[in-house]
């Protein structure tokens, strides 16, 4: 075993293992040097205390704070970017920046990987050193281990002394051990980090976009052969209705269409302020008292129908809400007119196997009859969501209809008609109802909400946009238009979704408003909206490889710190000093003799 000690201790060594220099070649050429238990003695009688408080060089200590300084720096910026806000604007103009995430951490991990490997270099030089003053290894590793305490080349070079000395301090080995492990775990570091990054959503900073505005909506029935292409996306802000037997109501709807030209842009919208139309999309339907009927000739069909005398309760209208208009200011009724055949024509219902009908009579009022709601179509509103969305396309082939959840979820059409879904489960935008009032407030012209909410009856069987046939192998007469298969199809669509019938006339009166509105939206000059939106970045969306790096580096600092805390009490070492690393070697006697019998075995 090799320790250092001073002369008269060498000396009483020397006595006590009763050997001379010729005896020790001898024995060294007959046994293994590693099995050697004598003493050995390098000192340096120059050293004082003085000299030990200068262990550690300037120049070493310099390079062991600007490296802890480098890795404490790419370690916090790592977690800065693991763990900031998201929606910070520092954290979101540096993630959207095309590839400087991967870069960033690439750089990084060089960072962590270079300060590591110097600090572990040193640690090596400092291990060396408490090994062979305080502990003690075998005969045949002191040169190794002193002239590591000049030129390491890392806690790797110990390998061989850990696995096959058999007298090194356990401390010891499980110091080399750690500072192996942990220096090669930290060349994965950016490998680590890559598992935690994913493509996602964030939200860019705010831009100001053109946008443009429609004056009015003009529809009419031909509006209703004309083919919808997109299911563009809007706005929504609504209210649950106020369950009445014999009332099938939507709720109050305000729906705000985005007057965004590019798709791309209208998909990936997050935040949106400025001028919107707003469009009142509430339907009421209402199941009426006959009053009378009698059977008429219905010009529509070229066949019967049914006519007759309705009234509705006052008391009901207002109760959820709405105003009433009646035709007849005394009676408070109207006169109604209804098919009594569903098919068109009406002659070919024998042909194709019509059943007889049990029609259940209901009066529906769509915002499109009112004429008061117009007057505020434009409001300065703000917009948002909580994830980007994708615009089906009406492809007009076999699948004219995009998928259900296009139809009774982007439109609010389903089975549980009354309840307040929200946009955010219909991949669609809210309005904020703050914004809206605040809107309604500042308008020119005073302005109640319940004006647009004012029912119009339809006089007789008249729809807003004239008398509409949904059937797709119908004929074309002149006494009704027929619509585009897509409304049809629309139309058989939402019938399989939804009981109600307020849902479905609200979904025709939409789609066809849209379609009027995105049509003339390059007719007209533009505007400027404040937005935000969705952009796809990589970022880091995991914390498995984050948690592992910051576990190694624990491990590699705490190593480090108690390597640096046992070398504190060396007496005999100067790390970066090879002079003095050669003379301790040259003075050892015990070294001499392995060195001689290894020159004489050569």
């Amino acid at each position: 075993m090799y320790q250092p000690a001073n002369r008269a201790a060498a000396d009483q060594s020397q006595r006590d293992c009763a050997v001379v220099e010729q005896e020790v070649v001898e024995q060294a050429q007959e046994q293994d040097p590693d099995d050697s238990q004598c003493g050995s003695n390098l000192q340096d009688p120059v050293i004082s205390i003085d000299r030990q408080k200068t262990q550690l060089s300037m120049v070493l200590k310099g390079t062991m704070a600007i490296s802890l300084l480098a890795l404490a720096s790419a370690a916090s910026f790592i977690t800065w970017l693991w763990w900031a806000p998201r929606d910070g604007t520092s954290w979101r103009s540096w993630v959207l920046a095309e590839n400087r995430t991967q870069l960033s951490i690439t750089f990084a991990s060089l960072i962590i990987r270079t300060a590591i490997g110097v600090l572990a270099s040193v640690a090596t030089a400092m291990i060396a050193s408490v090994v062979i003053e305080r502990h003690g290894v075998s005969l045949q590793a002191v040169a190794q281990l002193s002239i590591t305490r000049y030129a390491s080349s890392g806690p790797l070079s110990l390998g061989p002394l850990v696995l096959k000395d058999p007298i090194l301090d356990t401390r010891a080995r499980v110091i080399i051990l750690l500072l192996i492990l942990t220096t090669l775990s930290t060349q994965f570091t950016s490998s680590l980090l890559t598992l935690d990054l994913e493509g996602r959503d964030v939200v860019s900073l705010p831009q100001t976009i053109p946008t443009f505005r429609v004056p009015a909506l003009r529809m009419n029935g031909l509006h209703w052969q004309r083919s919808p292409f997109f299911a563009h996306a809007f706005a929504e802000h609504s209210e649950v209705a106020k369950p009445i037997d014999g009332v099938d109501d939507t709720g109050t709807t305000i729906r705000a269409l985005l007057p965004i030209a590019a798709q791309t842009t209208r998909e990936k919208l997050r935040d949106f302020q400025g001028m919107a139309r707003i469009i009142d999309s509430r339907v009421a339907c209402m199941r009426p008292e006959i009053l009378d009927f009698w059977e008429c000739e219905d010009t529509v069909t070229n066949g019967s129908s049914v006519c007759g005398k309705a009234r509705l309760d006052k008391n009901i209208v207002r109760s959820i809400g709405l105003g009433f208009q009646s035709y007849d200011a005394e009676q408070d009724t109207f006169e109604i007119r209804c098919p009594f055949e569903p098919g068109f024509p009406a002659k070919y219902a024998e042909d194709l196997g019509v059943p007889p009908v049990q029609p259940s009579w209901a009066l529906c009022w769509p915002p499109q009859s009112n004429d008061e709601a117009k007057k505020h179509d434009h409001l300065n509103i703000s917009l948002t969501s909580s994830n980007s969305r994708t615009e089906l396309r009406y492809d007009g082939g076999k699948n004219q209809v995009p998928s259900p959840i296009t139809v009774s979820g982007q439109l609010g059409i389903s089975k549980v008609s009354n309840t307040q879904g929200g946009m955010g489960n219909r991949h669609g935008l809210r309005i904020k109802p703050e914004s809206l009032e605040a809107s309604l407030s500042e308008a020119r012209r005073e302005f109640e909400m319940t004006t647009m909410r004012d029912i119009y009856p339809f006089r007789g069987d008249d729809l807003p946009q004239g008398n509409v046939a949904f059937c797709i192998t119908c004929q074309q007469l002149n006494s009704y238009t027929l619509a585009d298969p897509v409304f049809s199809q629309i139309m058989d669509e939402a019938r399989e979704h939804t009981s109600s019938p307020a849902r479905v006339v609200q979904a025709l009166y939409f789609i066809l408003s849209r379609l009027s509105y995105y049509e003339n939206f390059n007719s007209f000059d533009k505007e400027t909206a404040r937005i935000t939106t969705f952009e796809r970045a990589v970022i880091p969306n995991h914390f498995g490889g984050y948690w592992t790096l910051m576990a190694i580096l624990s491990v590699f600092l705490a190593t480090f710190a108690l390597t640096l805390g046992l070398f504190r009490e060396t007496k005999y070492s100067i790390p970066e000093n090879a002079w003095h690393t050669v003379a301790q070697i040259s003075e050892s006697p015990e070294l001499r003799t392995i060195l001689r019998a290894d020159f004489r075995e050569s």
